[in-house]
């Protein structure tokens, strides 16, 4: 009776995992569906435009400013445990915005993140 019940305890603890899982990758699914990225250089002479360029640590003093906007497409995303990895050949050294945070993971790769619950801005289309 025992062995039946540990048994039928785990299957049901799998079984809750792989739910879960399923879970997790709809929500990559459809964020890789319909989340659309808009990316705008605003101006590539950020030093010549007021930036702070060489406060903030660029290269030759010299740095751009860009718009990125996140837009979804499809249905409400319910999970506000998310993260979205980018290629960036310049290095983001500044974000204007209290609610995202990117960090330089290696070479170009960067990742963004919320610094706080997204979850209004990914509910509204």
């Amino acid at each position: 009776m025992f062995k039946q019940s540990l048994i039928a305890t785990s299957i049901i603890a799998t079984l809750a995992g792989c739910s879960s899982l399923s879970t997790e990758q709809q929500t990559v699914n459809a964020l890789a569906e319909n989340l659309d990225i808009e990316y705008q250089v605003l101006t590539n002479h950020g030093a010549n435009e007021g930036l702070s360029c060489q406060e903030l640590g660029a290269e030759w003093a010299s740095c751009n400013k860009v718009n990125m906007t996140l837009v979804n497409n499809g249905a409400a995303v319910d999970s506000s445990d998310w993260e979205i990895y980018f290629h960036s050949i310049r290095l983001i050294l500044d974000v204007d915005n209290d609610q995202f945070k990117v960090t330089r993971i290696t070479g170009d790769l960067h990742k963004l993140e919320q610094q706080r619950s997204l979850m209004v801005l990914l509910l509204v289309k």
